[in-house]
């Protein structure tokens, strides 16, 4: 699959699922169900690498938003310590 043509991972699962029904068919020709295969063996190894994109995508949002918080956190002016008050 080329880089200029954009990945829908909705039409490619759409394709793979119309696949797997033409292979639940009854009859089938030899060598259409070799390209059908071939076809979806491509489709889902372009699903899978899409998969592992978003699920990276995913993954270094949630660490910058577990950053932000700690950031955020460790900025609280909580005011005066009771603790340090007290006099041992």
């Amino acid at each position: 699959m080329t880089e200029e043509k954009k990945f829908s991972f909705d039409k490619a699962l759409m394709k793979i699922e119309e696949i797997n029904k033409w292979f639940e068919g009854n009859e089938y020709d030899l060598d259409t169900a070799l390209e059908k295969y071939k076809e979806a063996s491509e489709l889902i190894a372009e699903c899978k690498k899409h998969l592992t994109r978003v699920e990276n995508e995913f993954n270094k949002v949630d660490k910058a938003v577990a950053e932000d918080i700690h950031e955020e956190a460790v900025n609280i002016d909580l005011g005066p310590n009771p603790e340090e008050d007290i006099p041992f």
